[in-house]
């Protein structure tokens, strides 16, 4: 395994507003399982964060000589945490050694999605490009940034064409059943986001919640006391409907689930 690089490439920190608090200021839950998982680490800084009416707190603090941090919701769920090379499973060193080629080791973050667990691997690139990887608990290559020159033509020319005059920030090649690429970009001072095919097809686009028209009562009523992170237009029919599909999260958990133009609950979506 690679050594870790000095300067560390940042992960992406959750959105929201941060206040910086004590440890006895978080709920006894939060408490709990900070003090479980620093042993004997010494806290160094922690981060109330309200996001969307969700709050959650990130922990920095020292192992040896060594910062880490970790990420917890308000009732004590371990969302994240950073490990070192050593401490992940086998098979996923074996695979960041097989993905980082020549490019910078930076922080490995394990996260926590109700069961399923995988390693967001965070690493600069040869012209210094920081950029990530994410990496199943088996191994198997789930995400991977890239620069729009490494996808296919195809998907780069739809891309291009549905962002216009405006800039791309992240470009992640999805790795599932089939592989599609998840394109985000700045235009006209707003973000947007598009969802291709490997053939440049488009699936999806981003869209408000407002944008749903009469689907926005029933997305608001199903994710509840959540918190809505996205919402795509998608251009994959599914009951012979082309579909609104809500990316979200309740309850600590991921609750992802398609709905009709109409409102109609069409089920959760893996």
């Amino acid at each position: 395994m690679a050594p870790s690089a000095p300067e560390k490439a940042a992960p992406v920190r959750p959105a929201g507003d941060a206040d910086a608090i004590n440890l006895t200021q978080t709920p006894p839950a939060v408490q709990k399982t900070v003090q479980a998982n620093i042993g004997n680490g010494k806290v160094t800084s922690i981060s109330k964060i309200d996001g969307n009416g969700v709050t959650s707190y990130e922990v920095n603090y020292l192992k040896g000589t060594q910062t880490r941090y970790l990420h917890v919701s308000e009732d004590g769920a371990l969302l994240s945490i950073e490990l070192a090379p050593a401490e992940t499973p086998p098979a996923v060193q074996k695979s960041i050694r097989a993905h980082l080629g020549i490019s910078e080791l930076g922080a490995i973050e394990k996260t926590f999605d109700g069961d399923e667990i995988s390693y967001v691997v965070y690493i600069t690139t040869k012209d210094g490009r920081e950029s990530q990887f994410t990496i199943g608990e088996n191994g198997d290559l789930l995400e991977m940034e890239i620069a729009l020159g490494q996808a296919p033509a195809p998907v780069q020319k739809t891309v291009a064409e549905q962002m216009g005059t405006g800039r791309l920030t992240t470009l992640t090649k999805i790795i599932g059943d089939e592989i599609t690429y998840e394109a985000y970009f700045t235009k006209d001072g707003k973000d947007g986001g598009v969802i291709v095919a490997s053939n440049g097809a488009l699936l999806s686009v981003e869209i408000a919640l407002e944008e749903t028209g009469p689907a926005q009562k029933a997305i608001l009523e199903k994710v509840g006391n959540g918190r809505i992170l996205l919402v795509w237009k998608s251009f994959e029919k599914r009951e012979n409907i082309l579909p609104f599909k809500v990316v979200s999260v309740k309850d600590g958990k991921s609750f992802n689930f398609s709905v009709s133009p109409d409102g109609r609950f069409l089920g959760v979506d893996e």
